[in-house]
């Protein structure tokens, strides 16, 4: 198994450390990170993400991202960030933000999905 752990969080610091974790977040908050921790992976292979947000009960893909694990073979543990920039996406949508939001994460044939909400009330 290449995931180890899946931490969401509003950012993760300059030591892979993540600030404000949490499964809510708030149009106040800055972004939306979600930071995975692998256990040893194969030399130069991707991780993807598929964030999808629900609408009418449904979910709907917004992106996929895919990003290279580039490096030596028994560095461990690896980190790999992606995330979402709330104040961007309030500009993108102001009236139509989705409050269910899920994402995929794939690497190899290992696939993990979490779920989080947006609000936009104040915190």
């Amino acid at each position: 198994m290449y995931i180890k752990k899946i931490t969401l969080c509003e950012y993760v610091n300059e030591q892979f450390e993540p600030v404000n974790k949490k499964n809510i977040f708030y149009s106040t908050d800055l972004s939306i990170q979600v930071l995975v921790q692998l256990n040893e992976i194969r030399q130069d292979t991707f991780i993807r993400f598929h964030w999808f947000k629900f609408h009418n009960g449904e979910e709907q893909i917004v992106g996929i991202y895919e990003i290279p694990i580039i490096g030596k073979k028994g560095i461990s543990p690896r980190h790999a960030i992606a995330g979402i920039d709330i104040p961007m996406l309030m500009e993108e949508e102001p009236n139509g933000l989705s409050e269910k939001w899920s994402i995929l994460i794939e690497i190899e044939n290992q696939v993990e999905k979490r779920y989080f909400e947006l609000s936009i009330l104040q915190n």
